[in-house]
């Protein structure tokens, strides 16, 4: 093979780089930005839903969605402009109506393309959920009992695990990269202290934190914490090493604390709820079931500054007298957000960074 390719490029053949195929089908007008993108997530994909959801991006179902959105917005924003000609005295409240009506229509259709990004991100890209709390609690146990394998050093001596460590699990369908990240203590190790500087960005950025306690040591650890701002993130509190306390102590602390999760990452006893109270903690259960929607950071941004725009135009055509050119203004930023989404305008750095993210050739 090596051959091969070495003759054909003696005779004047190139390698392909990242994305290469799928850049000239985007410059070359054949798909928008957002269906180059899929191609990306299509070929990542964790789940075979996510899968079905790039297929459909790259189809074009969310191109014609996005497509109609533009023309509607094209539409009022020329109203708008029209509007502009005409005096004062000679507006009737049909013409405002009229700005009202379609850009609610608008707005609807954008909040369900955000209403849906959640799921459509984590099902093509996956649930980022964190394992963190005090060190020597359980947590690498807890991972490998979740992932299925030994993957985690285990030993009973605090600061074991001093790096990140990653996995990639499936829960009811959904794909979730499972995190064990360094205890939380103080300590003066050099290597321990980045390990935790590390976990406490990975809780930052985190889907849902699972914060897991050792029920020996009581509830006391957990204030450990609290510099991290565990109060902002998704959270479960789970106490762990259930196996080492008697019944009684157990029924004691389930009376307490009843919301929490109690387990046994040794035995297995609890892994079954904490599945479940992951997926519900997701929120998926109750989203969308259409098969396609925005999911990167990059088209969610885009979409936002839309509906910031859109919102805006419905405030000003609540207050009188309506300023029309403040109405135009809006709808060209919900207009520019739109074209962003479509690539329309994209400048090329942003182009180049995200076609060297994909796989050679594609």
């Amino acid at each position: 093979m090596k051959y091969v390719i070495d003759l054909c490029v003696k005779y004047g053949a190139c390698p392909a780089g990242p994305g290469e195929f799928t850049k000239r089908a985007f410059v070359n007008g054949k798909i928008d930005l957002m269906q180059a993108e899929s191609v990306a997530n299509m070929v990542s994909a964790s789940s075979h839903r996510g899968v079905n959801i790039s297929l459909n991006v790259l189809r074009g179902a969310l191109s014609k969605k996005i497509n109609a959105m533009r023309d509607k917005i094209i539409d009022v924003l020329s109203y708008s402009e029209h509007l502009l000609d005409v005096s004062e005295d000679d507006l009737i409240s049909s013409d405002i109506t009229y700005i009202v009506d379609k850009t609610t229509e608008i707005q609807e259709n954008v909040q369900k393309l955000i209403d849906n990004y959640n799921t459509c991100r984590i099902m093509t890209s996956g649930a980022l959920v964190v394992l963190c709390g005090p060190s020597n609690s359980g947590k690498s146990t807890l991972f490998n009992s979740l992932v299925g394998s030994d993957r985690a050093i285990v030993n009973q001596d605090p600061g074991t695990t001093r790096d990140l460590l990653e996995a990639m699990i499936i829960i009811n369908g959904i794909p979730i990269t499972l995190v064990d990240t360094a205890g939380i203590r103080d300590t003066e190790d050099g290597v321990e202290i980045e390990g935790i500087r590390r976990a406490e960005d990975y809780i930052r950025g985190a889907d849902l934190v699972c914060l897991i306690t050792d029920i020996t040591l009581g509830n006391k650890t957990t204030e450990v914490v609290d510099n991290i701002l565990l109060k902002e993130n998704n959270v479960i509190k789970i106490y762990n090493k259930i196996d080492l306390i008697t019944t009684g102590e157990l029924n004691k602390y389930q009376r307490k604390y009843s919301r929490e999760l109690f387990t046994s990452a040794i035995t297995g006893v609890g892994l079954k709820k904490l599945k479940k109270r992951v997926v519900n903690a997701l929120n998926l259960e109750n989203n969308t079931s259409e098969t396609f929607g925005i999911t990167t950071p990059r088209q969610y941004n885009a979409i936002i500054k839309s509906s910031a725009a859109i919102s805006s135009v419905l405030k000003i055509t609540n207050e009188m007298p309506i300023q029309l050119e403040l109405v135009s203004y809006e709808l060209q930023s919900a207009l520019r957000g739109i074209e962003d989404l479509l690539g329309i305008k994209t400048a090329d750095e942003l182009l180049n960074n995200m076609f060297n993210s994909f796989c050679v050739g594609k």
